[in-house]
């Protein structure tokens, strides 16, 4: 069954979906992993850089993932080609 007993919430984008854990991990599948490589993975693939990080809900466009951790960081990873995953702006915590 692997993850799938575990599973609160899956997305998909173009190429990849994106699922989260009632734990708070997230795993990739298809072209999503944050490094960016270019390699498909048709098992879930944790992602790595979120290790440690509980992770609350996620959302995908169709090349990006978002991700809210519980201490309510964004994280977010993917095609930047429209600025969505602001890798241009400085955020200030309210």
């Amino acid at each position: 069954m692997g993850i799938i007993k575990f599973l609160f919430g899956i997305a998909c984008g173009t190429q990849f979906s994106v699922a989260l854990t009632k734990d708070g991990h997230v795993y990739t599948f298809g072209q999503g992993l944050p490094e960016g490589r270019a390699r498909n993975h048709n098992r879930p693939q944790q992602v790595p850089v979120l290790s440690g990080i509980f992770i609350e809900d996620i959302a995908v466009g169709a090349e990006h993932t978002l991700a809210l951790s519980s201490t309510g960081d964004v994280y977010a990873w993917g095609s930047n080609s429209e600025g969505q995953v602001c890798l241009f702006l400085t955020f200030i915590r309210l």
